[in-house]
């Protein structure tokens, strides 16, 4: 979500100046997840603000190539999948509420209905969902680092990394007790284990072929561990 600035020690901030008219949230600025919830909704221009482990950061502005055209490629592989398979949502920059340090918007998402999130009265996503997708350029650092910490603590089961400016994805799976780099078939696709038919074809996506990440995705949805999954919600 183009360049976020981390934060390593609490000496080094982004306050605005004294003298000037100091915004609700700031770059930098230490606060815990209620309350910086409130001045986010308070803040009706700002948009795409996240708190990670308690940490605000800004969004600078996005560019299509290494960020816009990624997102929404993935997006329609997400929402493809969803369509097909009962009892599965699919979404995007949403509000995640994760715990009392963190409140993001992930790139994409999907979550089975009955799963580990709820909706609160608000209408806000709270906990994390079973996979959560991160289109990654300049935010690299915090996306692999602080982020992939607090998703692999609160049990995310599957984490999608695309590093769009080494061109790069990585898909963590669930291991005994942490994230792992899933593997890659030698026909360049790597088949999800939280969602039965999830298939990526990861060099077509790598290379932009959208036609061929769709056909791939047909044969998972079309193969016999996603039609089992597919009857129990029936």
């Amino acid at each position: 979500m183009g360049r976020v600035l981390t934060h390593t020690s609490a000496k080094r901030t982004t306050q605005p100046a004294r003298g000037k008219s100091q915004p609700l949230l700031w770059d930098g600025q230490r606060l815990d997840r209620e309350t910086f919830h409130r001045l986010y909704t308070d803040s009706p221009k700002l948009k795409f603000v996240q708190l990670i482990e308690g940490i605000v950061h800004m969004p600078s502005p996005m560019r299509f190539i290494h960020h816009g055209h990624p997102e929404v490629m993935m997006s329609t592989w997400l929402t493809y999948y969803s369509t097909f398979t009962t009892g599965v949502n699919s979404g995007g920059q949403s509000t995640l509420k994760i715990d009392d340090r963190n409140e993001y918007q992930p790139d994409g998402m999907l979550f089975y209905d009955k799963g580990q999130l709820v909706i609160d009265d608000d209408g806000y996503l709270v906990g994390v969902p079973e996979l959560v997708v991160e289109v990654s350029a300049s935010t690299q650092s915090v996306d692999s680092k602080e982020k992939f910490q607090v998703y692999q603590k609160q049990g995310v089961k599957e984490y999608l990394l695309w590093n769009t400016q080494a061109n790069d994805i990585t898909w963590y799976g669930r291991g005994r007790s942490k994230l792992v780099p899933m593997k890659t078939g030698r026909d360049g696709v790597i088949k999800s284990k939280a969602f039965p038919g999830l298939w990526l074809n990861r060099t077509a996506m790598l290379q932009g072929d959208m036609a061929l990440v769709l056909k791939t995705l047909q044969e998972g949805l079309k193969s016999k561990v996603h039609q089992k999954l597919d009857k129990k919600f029936v």
